[in-house]
């Protein structure tokens, strides 16, 4: 897989930064001891609050997954179906070999991009290539450097696309599909399943294998808290997508803060108990 750059400084940040690499007592520099008092500040933020957080919010998940798969069936819904057909379609492409990498290297960049003009950042370059890619720009954060991580890009475009298609086509409607002497009854919104699921596991496989290739982006960050922060986001989609997904409309955000704070007390009271 190519070294995807990502994210990087501005030219001039650049050769601030390169001349104060020939300076013999680097460690001094006030830049970088103030970089590595955010890191430092990051690790606790990482230990203290993220790891509860993501725990609790995967317990939740399996706990959520549990309760709909039991009362309502949500494995056998049209929505799940077709999303695992996608996924494994995906799967079994990625099995065979198959890695498209500079539809990967520009969604990453691309979504670097999004970001940073979100944040207000100004573009000053781009560049993707099947060798890697970058985005230079003027402003740096977490949510720009991690962006790629935490945000689905392709499978937000199925949503948008499909979203526009209908407001002219019942995408929940069949529609006769002709194949020859064959003819099938489809819906359209069937096809948005299986982009999402095939786009999503696109974006799984993806994201972990750039983190196990030890990306700067989460360097710059601290691969512990970036590695957290992006599971947690990344298990928070996941259970946006069962919502959609569920069958029984009683399932909304708030069964789910209800469902999360249970089992935050119920660890709680564990640790308490077992402390004490």
């Amino acid at each position: 897989m190519p070294t995807v750059t990502n994210y990087r400084l501005p030219t001039k940040q650049r050769q601030v930064r390169q001349r104060g690499k020939a300076v013999a007592n680097v460690r001094n520099n006030v830049e970088a001891v103030k970089h590595r008092r955010v890191l430092g500040m990051k690790k606790w933020i990482g230990v203290l609050v993220l790891v509860p957080l993501a725990l609790i919010t995967f317990v939740t998940m399996l706990k959520f997954f549990g309760r709909i798969s039991s009362r309502h069936g949500l494995w056998r819904s049209e929505e799940v179906i077709f999303f695992g057909a996608g996924t494994l379609a995906w799967t079994a492409a990625y099995l065979a070999g198959w890695r498209p990498i500079v539809s990967y290297v520009f969604g990453h960049e691309l979504s670097h991009l999004i970001v940073a003009k979100l944040c207000g950042g100004k573009i000053l370059d781009f560049h993707v290539s099947a060798k890697g890619g970058y985005v230079e720009t003027d402003k740096s954060n977490t949510a720009i450097s991690l962006a790629p991580y935490l945000i689905p890009l392709y499978s937000i475009v199925a949503m948008i696309i499909f979203g526009l298609l209908g407001i002219f086509v019942q995408l929940d409607t069949a529609h006769a599909l002709h194949l020859g002497r064959l003819t099938l009854n489809a819906k359209p919104v069937w096809l948005l399943y299986l982009l999402m699921g095939f786009t999503w596991a696109f974006h799984l496989t993806f994201t972990i294998t750039t983190i196990r290739a030890e990306q700067g982006d989460l360097k710059r960050n601290g691969e512990f808290f970036s590695t957290l922060l992006i599971f947690i986001i990344n298990v928070v989609l996941v259970l946006g997508l069962v919502l959609i997904a569920s069958p029984n409309p009683d399932f909304s955000v708030a069964e789910v803060f209800r469902c999360w704070f249970g089992v935050a007390s119920s660890i709680v009271g564990w640790l308490f108990s077992f402390l004490t």
